[in-house]
């Protein structure tokens, strides 16, 4: 598993999107497996990542009960631009044939993987309607940490999802009554902690 200093994680679980399946330019039209949404987050993180202090890694969770696998992304090792949702689903479809043909995904519970970056001193937060304001949960020091956000993709978390999470003491944090796709929680997110940057 990837663990770096000073790095920010967006993790996202998915249970429609198979890492067994091969993906085509299709996909963006949408459909069961909806690899659209997760080609949108690429693209807000890949946009942000030049103006933020941080080393990012985007994670996959294929949470589904046949498969339980992760695929990290280190945006760093991704040598192209990404500037249209086009070119991120192409990007992550090119990822995604290529882990398969590789074997790049790691075999973990959702349980495991969240207690293994937990214990690495990453400050854990998920999404819900229950939790702090981002602007009142986000502090100053919490730039100088290592971070991961929880995000659901096109389905919120599951219940067994948030009791692990706050087995865990994960922060919560609201966005608000308004609901918010994925890839706009991303960019609220980065625009949050760039303003935290500001201030450290």
């Amino acid at each position: 598993m990837i663990f770096l200093d000073k790095s920010l994680i967006f993790l996202l679980p998915t249970f429609s999107v198979r890492c067994t399946e091969k993906k085509s330019l299709k996909a963006l039209t949408g459909g069961f497996e909806r690899v659209d949404v997760l080609a949108r987050c690429l693209l807000s993180t890949f946009k942000w990542k030049p103006r933020l202090n941080f080393d990012v890694i985007f994670m996959i969770y294929f949470a589904h009960s046949e498969e339980k696998k992760l695929l990290q992304i280190k945006l760093s090792d991704i040598n192209r631009n990404i500037v249209s949702e086009v070119d991120a689903l192409g990007t992550l479809i090119d990822i995604l044939n290529n882990a398969v043909k590789e074997n790049k995904f790691e075999e973990i519970s959702f349980k495991k993987l969240l207690s293994s970056i937990s214990k690495k001193h990453y400050e854990l937060f998920y999404l819900t309607s229950e939790g702090q304001k981002i602007g009142v949960e986000l502090k100053s020091d919490d730039y100088e940490k290592n971070l991961c956000f929880i995000l659901g993709s096109q389905d919120d978390l599951s219940s067994d999802q948030e009791t692990i999470l706050e087995a865990l003491k994960a922060r919560k944090i609201s966005l608000g009554n308004k609901e918010y796709l994925a890839s706009h929680v991303i960019t609220i997110v980065c625009h949050h902690l760039s303003l935290l940057e500001n201030l450290s």
